[in-house]
């Protein structure tokens, strides 16, 4: 793998490892045995910003290019990522070794339609994509089972951290109790306004709002993704000592990374990644 890593790296032109600095983990980074971090925006770097999205009008070429050089960065063969199909909903889905590669080249099938995926092998890449959603990564380092969740509104309230962390105990047998959860970059509280509806979706879940996920000021309401989605760790079992917040809005810190909101629909992406091909 190492020899694919280098090469990766030779295909960026001017541009080395050093140049990128991918946002990781201290939880996971102390424990050791997994490879992961987020990819950023960086508007110096042309044409798009270090962009690792395929939708159009986005340059597939250029994005392939970073998702190679975000990857190697990692300490992660790109050839191995595996990319769901995001649809804003609570689907979970197995990756397996053979899958690797699954929507990581440009042309590539995706894995699945999923908003959150779960492996226990090694060689296999987990990459979700992000503009303002909250991206989560989940491992357990005993059971050696990692996760990537994509959580905006929708997937949160239909309850997508949930049903990945049970589908993580019942194909995987991991206990919450072993569960390390690093939440990453999302459009933060103040930032993130939101309708009624989902409000009223919101209040089907948690009535008193014990999590403090819904901010109405005047006739505005907004959402906190982080502290929703931190909420569902919690109550199914995940220490809270175990749970690291990155602490980063991205469209308060739209110089850092990709927002919808901030910058408009044709914004890029940024990846969070994860895979059990650690450095050990």
């Amino acid at each position: 793998m190492s020899t694919t890593i280098e090469r990766d790296a030779a295909l960026v032109g001017d541009m080395t490892l050093t140049n990128l600095s991918p946002l990781q983990s201290a939880l996971f980074t102390k424990t050791g045995g997994v490879a992961h971090g987020v990819t950023r925006r960086i508007p110096d770097v042309q044409p798009a910003e270090a962009n690792i999205s395929y939708t159009a009008p986005r340059d597939r070429v250029e994005a392939w290019r970073m998702r190679q050089l975000w990857s190697a960065s990692m300490g992660i063969d790109a050839q191995t990522l595996a990319v769901p199909y995001q649809v804003h909903g609570s689907g979970v889905a197995i990756v397996r070794r053979r899958q690797a590669g699954s929507g990581a080249a440009p042309g590539s099938k995706l894995v699945a339609k999923a908003d959150g995926v779960i492996t226990g092998d090694e060689g296999v890449a987990l990459m979700t994509t992000h503009a303002d959603c909250l991206p989560m990564l989940l491992y357990a380092p005993e059971t050696r089972v990692v996760a990537a969740v994509h959580a905006g509104w929708r997937s949160t309230v239909t309850g997508v951290t949930r049903n990945t962390l049970r589908t993580m105990y019942s194909v995987f047998h991991v206990d919450p109790d072993e569960v390390l959860a690093f939440i990453g970059p999302a459009i933060c509280r103040a930032c993130y306004e939101v309708g009624p509806e989902v409000e009223r979706a919101w209040s089907l879940i948690d009535p008193s709002d014990s999590a403090g996920a819904i901010v109405r000021t005047g006739d505005r309401l907004s959402f906190d993704l982080v502290a929703a989605n931190r909420q569902f760790l919690i109550a199914d079992g995940v220490q809270p000592e175990n749970i690291e917040e990155s602490g980063f809005c991205t469209r308060c810190q739209g110089d850092q990374w990709f927002s919808h909101r901030g910058q408009g629909p044709l914004t890029g992406r940024f990846g969070a990644i994860i895979s059990l091909n650690g450095r050990y």
